[in-house]
């Protein structure tokens, strides 16, 4: 509630008749005192008297809002406003009571109006603060800043513009403005909050965990600080530091189910397996028995998790993303007409992954190849890299880039909305940074999942989900909320023009001349200790084979050694790769002879690249979608050989490969053969298909038809 008491003696009252009320000064005693209802009985009868003195109002709207009556206070103060132009107090304590029961709008036009009479950091705050509820971030940080230009000794600025610039994905001037706030308030321990947390986003490991343990001393069962440390200790290779970082957590935290899958997942990340059976039953149990809602992804690489598990899980996310708006999304949903059936249309794509990231290799060539005639793309993203190499390419595909990063979720929906946007595809999910809540404003007629995140989105504000018969099979739509768009062949775009740069020897990637090379370059979460044994005992039963995998972090590497020591594997047969650009990673893929896909989550962009690059893959798939990926590729690929039916067809077809020279080369030739016949590496027809989709779905909409499951016969 405003404080009356800062305002009144702002106040210059004079009756009608110009002389000064005396009884006004009895008031302001009253009102300095905090006696509310004496001043208010002193007040009423100089309002009942003089109900057109503006001045007067403007006191009688103090005390009516001091009293509880906000919108009576509401009523005076603008009667006041509307007469008295000259006193920016009143226009502070006017644009306060319009954000709080009036209109917001209103309410910054009178901070706005209040900082052109006279410009003071209270009227910034406040400013900054208006623009913070409607969601203007650029607005608010540069009243911040302005504000911290006026005092650049208040920590609490800098701390709010840390604060913002989290919000917006900007890691970098974050850090700055936290580092300011804490450097003003040695003790401003929610500062270090913050600027441990942006420390962790920009992998400063070390330093984050040295701020993390400060705020232990002053919060030391905080939930979200003892699950980070775990984290982080977990990254750096401390794995008995980071489960009793682990428990703490779980003892104070609401939430167990969702700690307890983030434990499972964080120790799957670096491979640390010794509790995984003490943990992923239980873990199950508490899940199916509780309604806690489950951070989707994480859930993803648990084993023994059902497709029912992860819609449930996603179901009970989207539930919370609905339950947060403000407002009913339907009310504003835009009406279609039958005429408007086989227009041009309005495509928007909703991703922060627009540079070199796995979607932005294979989405590039989709983009480029969107007939134009037909569809204007639109992109709305919101990362900070603008000057990645694969960012320009992204860029000219589309007729309109914007960056949304000083958007909230709901003006991000609504500038989509005013671009009058007819398909909205989020390419996210539940994969990190996503904003999944702009598309659950419902800014677009047809809202469309694709790509970001492999599997069900739960989300009743997600019309359709792009898939294929393989990982979504038509016999199981009980696996999906989405009405499934079946693509012809595989759901997953390529790049048929991706370049590779010239091929290393085997020397320069650490390999040996002769032998065998197994390869899995996929992050170390997706798979389990029966996958790695089977890996094991094939180096055990290929003599002079070695297994090539991709160095993710320091701990996973040393835990993997560790247990194929133990399975009688001499460390010498594992190689480590190290990060490569895309082009020279697609060059040195093309020394290995076999790549053995993951379980529970498969090879996805990591298939699609083995293939590019010549390389045979062989897949075991799972019952839900994202065991069920590279299987797809696979056989979009035509090579159904190559899809295993259990563990033991998985290691048969895998050392029969590695062991019979012939047959291994024969099915390289048919590897070389399917990226320029196979639909996979087909971009132009994937495209074509794609668009077919696009409009059915539009057609449904535009003829007032519910979405429905599409299934789509190829273009060819």
């Amino acid at each position: 509630m405003l404080r009356s008491s800062r305002h009144i003696a702002d106040i210059k009252v004079q009756s009608s008749g110009g002389r000064p009320n005396t009884a006004f000064k009895r008031i302001r005693g009253l009102m300095d005192a905090s006696k509310w209802k004496q001043a208010w009985s002193e007040m009423a009868p100089i309002l009942k008297a003089e109900p057109k003195n503006p001045t007067v109002q403007w006191v009688a709207g103090l005390l009516k809002n001091e009293l509880g009556d906000q919108q009576q206070a509401l009523t005076y103060l603008r009667y006041a406003a509307e007469h008295i132009k000259d006193e920016p107090t009143l226009f502070q304590a006017l644009a306060g009571l319009e954000s709080a029961v009036g209109d917001p709008k209103r309410g910054r036009d009178a901070l706005e109006y209040a900082l052109s009479l006279e410009v003071s950091v209270p009227g910034l705050l406040g400013l900054a603060k208006a623009y913070q509820v409607s969601g203007q971030r650029a607005l608010e940080i540069q009243a911040l800043e302005e504000a911290f230009e006026l005092d650049p000794n208040d920590a609490t600025i800098a701390y709010r513009l840390a604060s913002v610039h989290q919000a917006c994905f900007d890691p970098t001037p974050a850090l700055e403005w936290a580092m300011k706030a804490v450097k003003l308030k040695e003790d401003y321990w929610e500062a270090y909050m913050v600027l441990a947390t942006v420390l962790q986003r920009l992998e400063k490991l070390n330093e984050a965990i040295e701020i993390y343990h400060s705020l232990l001393l002053v919060w030391p069962n905080d939930g979200k600080i003892n699950r980070n440390l775990g984290v982080l200790c977990l990254r750096l290779g401390l794995n008995r530091e980071a489960i009793r970082y682990f428990t703490r957590a779980a003892e104070g935290e609401p939430n167990r189910v969702d700690l307890e899958c983030d434990i499972v997942h964080q120790l799957l990340y670096v491979c640390d397996w010794e509790e995984l059976d003490s943990r992923v039953q239980p873990l199950l149990d508490r899940m199916r028995s509780s309604t806690e809602a489950v951070a989707p992804f994480g859930l993803l690489s648990i084993p023994r998790t059902t497709p029912n598990d992860l819609k449930v899980a996603a179901e009970r996310t989207a539930a919370n993303i609905v339950s947060g708006l403000k407002f009913d999304a339907k009310a504003f949903e835009r009406h279609v007409e039958p005429g408007e059936a086989e227009r041009r249309l309005k495509i928007g794509y909703l991703s922060c992954d627009l540079h070199d990231h796995a979607t932005g290799y294979l989405m590039a060539r989709l983009f480029e190849l969107h007939d134009r005639s037909q569809f204007e793309l639109y992109a709305y993203t919101w990362d900070n890299y603008l000057n990645a190499p694969l960012r320009k390419r992204l860029t000219e595909a589309f007729e309109t880039v914007r960056d949304v990063r000083v958007l909230a979720d709901q003006q991000a929906a609504e500038l989509i909305r005013s671009d009058e946007i007819d398909i909205l595809i989020d390419l996210k999910g539940y994969t990190r940074d996503g904003r999944l809540a702009i598309a659950a404003h419902r800014p677009a007629p047809v809202t469309v999942h694709h790509v970001g995140f492999p599997g069900t989105l739960g989300a009743p504000f997600i019309d359709y989900l792009v898939a294929d018969s393989f990982v979504a099979p038509l016999d199981h739509p009980e696996y999906f909320t989405e009405k499934i768009a079946h693509m012809p062949n595989c759901y997953q775009p390529t790049d048929d023009t991706r370049p590779i740069s010239p091929r290393p020897s085997r020397a320069e990637c650490g390999l040996p001349e002769n032998g065998i090379v197994f390869c899995s370059f996929n992050q170390a979460y997706k798979f389990i200790p029966e996958v790695f044994d089977a890996w094991c005992q094939l180096l055990l039963e290929v003599p002079g084979s070695v297994l090539w995998l991709l160095q993710w972090t320091k701990a996973s590497s040393e835990n993997l050694t560790a247990w194929a020591k133990k399975r009688g594997v001499e460390p010498e047969r594992l190689v480590w790769a190290p990060s490569r650009k895309q082009a020279d990673h697609l060059a040195r893929l093309q020394n290995a002879d076999i790549v053995l896909d993951t379980l529970p989550v498969n090879a996805h962009t990591t298939a699609s690249d083995a293939l590019w690059a010549g390389v045979p893959i062989v897949t075991r798939p799972g019952e839900a979608f994202v065991s069920r990926v590279a299987g797809s590729i696979v056989l979009t690929m035509g090579l159904p050989d190559l899809i295993a039916r259990d563990e033991q067809d998985y290691f048969r077809i895998s050392k029969e490969l590695a062991t019979q020279p012939e047959l291994l080369a024969r099915t390289k030739e048919r590897v070389m053969v399917g990226r320029t016949e196979s639909p996979l590496f087909n971009t132009a027809r994937y495209t074509k298909d794609l668009e077919a989709l696009y409009r059915e779905m539009w057609r449904r909409r535009a003829n007032g038809l519910p979405a429905q499951t599409l299934k789509l016969e190829s273009s060819r």
